[in-house]
């Protein structure tokens, strides 16, 4: 009796561990799902799992080409790495990740999500939210979250600090590379792409 007693305390402790490790959990969604959080508006792209594993980052640019000529296209690249590094330090700097915007941008993806997986549907394309699709008032309040999204709203709070504490930034800032760089806008907009990716772990 006591053992059996003492085996159902053990695995009411994992499963409080689990839970507590993984935010999204009481959602029911696939931990390893990937979703994606795109801040427009600094520039900065992140993907990264239900279970609070950041995947990639990415710093995308846009730059004036000056000329027709070859040369203006490399200066156009060469500056485009100093704003790419200056915009990343920006959003690591202000905690954008783990503050009200980022969470506000996270639970729309895990409302998806979940919306998905009860409705059968688990195509991971769709799980792609923009900061553009967020309205914070004076107060930083999301304006359109509701009393029924409070709960996902703390989830995805969650999940963005679990994501933060989990990123070594200097990682990332270190390993940003050159992923694209393409003319856009009739040729006179240098679009470059810097990307971090996490390396697989064993």
């Amino acid at each position: 009796m006591k053992k059996s007693t003492l085996a159902l305390l053990v695995a009411a402790q994992f499963g409080l561990l689990a839970c507590s490790s993984n935010p999204t959990a009481n959602l029911g969604v696939n931990a390893q799902r990937v979703a994606v959080s795109n801040f427009d508006r600094d520039g900065i792209r992140l993907a990264y799992t239900l279970d609070g594993k950041l995947t990639s980052v990415e710093s995308i640019v846009y730059t004036p080409i000056f000329g027709t000529d070859p040369s203006a296209t490399e200066s156009a690249q060469k500056r485009s790495e100093k704003i790419s590094k200056v915009q990343l330090k920006n959003f690591i700097d202000k905690k954008t990740l783990t503050g009200t915007l980022s969470a506000s941008i996270i639970s729309i993806n895990l409302e998806h999500a979940s919306l998905q997986q009860k409705s059968g549907i688990t195509d991971s394309q769709n799980l792609v939210a923009s900061d553009r699709e967020v309205f914070l008032d004076k107060s930083g309040k999301d304006v359109n979250a509701s009393s029924e999204s409070s709960k996902v709203l703390d989830d995805a709070t969650k999940l963005a600090q679990l994501l933060d504490k989990n990123t070594d930034w200097r990682d990332v800032d270190g390993g940003m590379a050159l992923s694209s760089s393409k003319p856009v806008n009739n040729g006179q907009t240098l679009e470059v792409i810097y990307r971090w990716t996490a390396k697989p772990k064993n």
